[in-house]
């Protein structure tokens, strides 16, 4: 027996589907169970799915139903361990059309295997085959810990990692071991498996959801060992960069990178991309980008120069703000940016730095500059404040 119990697959956003649907199997399980713990006779009768004339309805309502404790132990623990990577990749909706579909897919093919004589079915199997399946397609060579568990005379067991594709294709090669000799008191629904397994191997591909390439899966493993993104190479970032290019972290990651490798080359590369993106979510980063590696100034435009500016100052981030705005007239003296340049410094050396010298110093340029510009009023208000300093 395999038992896998460590995805080397870290995700940065919380997985809500996946825990919701985990909260939502448990508490079903509390109401449709007896004290013996095992599903009462009645809601198997009820909302099992056996095809008929209610079939969605009851497809819908039985993946919440599990037999026994083991029965729920066994689903709610793989869909906790690989169902947040496959949210992550696919979002909150597409996981649940994933997870609801893939049951569906899975009932559907056993109803058909069965024909009149359909056994009730239960369980989220289905849904979970379907996450294992799309786990395979977007992430085939994330490694995987596994237990491997065998009884002889004495119980044999063995630790080791093997990429997620082997360890799927032998659940699957097990449901078709089911399928083709069956053993006694077999009562697993081998096809409903193979049914959610095979929507979910289709879903992302129909989806078009980026795939994780065998690459990127192995830097994936550096960080679930511990290695932080700051600490990584300008390589190692570059190829996660391929990958997801408007990453505001990794761009963040590999300015930190770049600057102590001193590769600014590679900044420049990733940072168009998506400029206005990184310029939002991440200004330290653009702002350390242009000022410790004082490389490629003109790749922003000079609106960027003041967007940077903008969300520095909201951070913060006062210094870099100033620095900014300097390094705005210095690249592009003679834009017409340049005037709300000169506002903003007047502004952060009168009020921030309690400078008043410096900021007459900016207020003149823009008087001298535009003395009937929209902001030349603003400026001789500010002069006015400043006179005696």
């Amino acid at each position: 027996m395999l038992i896998p119990y460590r995805v080397k697959n870290p995700v940065r956003t919380i997985p809500l589907a996946t825990y919701t649907l985990v909260v939502l199997n448990v508490l079903v399980f509390g109401l449709t169970t007896g004290r013996d713990l095992t599903i009462t006779d009645r809601v198997v009768r009820d909302w099992a799915f056996v095809g008929g004339h209610e079939w969605f309805l009851r497809s819908f309502a039985s993946q919440f139903l599990h037999g026994d404790l083991l029965h729920l132990i066994f689903n709610m623990y793989f869909l906790w361990l690989f169902g947040p990577a496959v949210e992550e990749r696919l979002g909150h909706s597409r996981f649940l059309g994933l997870y609801f579909g893939a049951g569906l897919a899975g009932d559907l093919l056993h109803w058909a295997s069965s024909g009149a004589n359909t056994i009730p079915l239960i369980g989220a199997s289905g849904a979970i085959m379907g996450i294992l399946g799309s786990y395979w397609w977007l992430f085939t060579w994330s490694r995987v810990r596994v237990l491997f568990l065998i009884f002889f005379f004495l119980p044999y067991l063995r630790v080791f990692e093997i990429p997620a594709l082997w360890l799927i294709l032998f659940y699957v090669a097990m449901d078709f071991l089911g399928i083709a000799g069956p053993a006694p008191g077999d009562f697993v629904a081998h096809f409903a498996h193979i049914g959610g397994m095979l929507f979910g191997l289709v879903f992302p591909q129909v989806m078009a959801v980026r795939r994780d390439p065998e690459a990127v899966s192995q830097i994936k493993v550096l960080q679930a060992d511990g290695v932080d993104l700051n600490e990584m190479s300008v390589s190692a970032l570059e190829t996660l960069l391929e990958h997801t290019p408007d990453d505001p972290a990794l761009f963040s990651a590999l300015v930190t990178a770049a600057v102590r490798e001193n590769r600014p080359e590679k900044v420049a590369a990733a940072f168009r991309n998506a400029p206005e993106k990184f310029i939002q979510e991440c200004p330290a980063a653009v702002s350390t980008m242009l000022l410790e590696l004082k490389r490629y100034p003109r790749l922003l435009l000079p609106v960027h120069y003041l967007q940077l500016a903008g969300r520095l100052g909201a951070t913060g981030q006062y210094y870099a703000q100033t620095q900014i705005l300097q390094l705005l007239l210095g690249v592009y003296p003679r834009a017409p940016e340049c005037e709300t340049a000169l506002l903003r410094l007047a502004r952060l050396y009168l009020e921030q730095w309690k400078d008043p010298r410096a900021a007459r110093m900016y207020l003149d340029a823009l008087i001298s500059r535009a003395p009937y510009g929209a902001l030349a009023d603003e400026a001789r208000m500010m002069l006015s404040r400043t006179a005696g300093g």
